[in-house]
């Protein structure tokens, strides 16, 4: 899992790390790998769109 995933919080949490770890006393399925990865991309992508809006903001008086 990319660092950036694994170190994101929202509101104090942390989505991918908290959804692994409630999925450690299973085996996963395709699905659920799946699901894992999608996690991983929106974090990902909403990382890079708060770093976006920051640069905006920060740009204003």
């Amino acid at each position: 899992m990319p660092l950036i995933a694994r170190e994101f919080y929202i509101g104090g949490h942390q989505p991918a790390q908290q959804w692994l770890k409630n999925q450690k006393t299973r085996i996963l399925d395709w699905d659920d790998i799946l699901h894992c990865q999608k996690i991983i991309v929106t974090v990902t992508e909403t990382d890079g769109l708060m770093k976006e809006i920051d640069k905006v903001t920060k740009q204003k008086p």
